[in-house]
């Protein structure tokens, strides 16, 4: 299992709807996980994950 695909499930597990952005980057595949967490605002949670193709 990759390590985006965990936390991906662990993001549903904890009631979360993740949504997961690909895109190429000099040669590499990578994945944005956005993951919204409601009645908390002003705060952003990044995870980004690059692999080679």
């Amino acid at each position: 299992m990759l390590t985006s695909d965990f936390i991906e499930q662990s993001f549903v597990k904890a009631g979360l709807h993740p949504r997961r952005h690909g895109y190429e980057v000099e040669g590499k595949v990578c994945d944005s996980i956005e993951a919204e967490i409601p009645g908390i605002t002003g705060e952003v949670f990044i995870i980004e994950r690059c692999s080679r193709l």
